[in-house]
């Protein structure tokens, strides 16, 4: 006849089966979102065809730069007004980096400098930190001297709004070496 099972051991049983089978497949669901999910960083092989334009932009501005210029510099992010605002930078090679800054559209009230830097020299250096660590790179080089005349940094496509956009515009010599 065999042993006789007691009615709550029953109920304790299935209850005990039951939140084991729902852990069971919250740690299966858990685990294939973490996976598929979230990107390895050992796959993230770079952009080689963007890091080997950017090393011959690099050689050709190194080569090309002049001594005294200006341009224009715009920011399109998902920021406050003063990040996204145009900036004229004009740099001289003989004194600091930044002879001036100011906003370019006048009577407006603004800044004295931007929030970041944006030398020429930064740009690059972020592109080439982009190259090796972002999802997805996007830039444009002026043909007579290298320097990004577009850049596009997206960090992960997994997140919104964490992407830069860089313009430089209306570059012009002041004084060549």
């Amino acid at each position: 006849m065999g042993i006789p099972v007691k009615k709550h051991t029953r109920w304790h049983f299935q209850t005990v089966t039951l939140i084991a089978g729902v852990a069971l497949l919250l740690v299966l669901f858990i685990s294939s979102a973490y996976f598929f999910v979230i990107p390895d960083p050992s796959t993230n092989t770079g952009h080689p065809q963007i890091a080997s334009r950017l090393d011959d932009a690099t050689t050709l501005w190194q080569e090309r730069q002049p001594s005294h210029y200006r341009y224009v510099v715009e920011r399109v992010c998902f920021c406050t007004p003063e990040y996204r605002r145009p900036y004229r930078v004009t740099v001289d090679a003989n004194g600091p980096d930044f002879a001036f800054m100011g906003p370019v559209d006048a009577g407006g009230p603004g800044a004295a400098s931007p929030p970041e830097p944006f030398a020429i020299a930064d740009l690059l250096t972020l592109l080439q930190r982009g190259v090796t660590e972002a999802d997805a790179v996007e830039v444009a080089f002026d043909s007579r001297f290298g320097y990004p005349t577009h850049l596009r940094i997206d960090w992960s496509q997994q997140m919104a709004d964490e992407e830069q956009e860089f313009y430089v515009r209306d570059f012009e010599v002041l004084t060549y070496r």
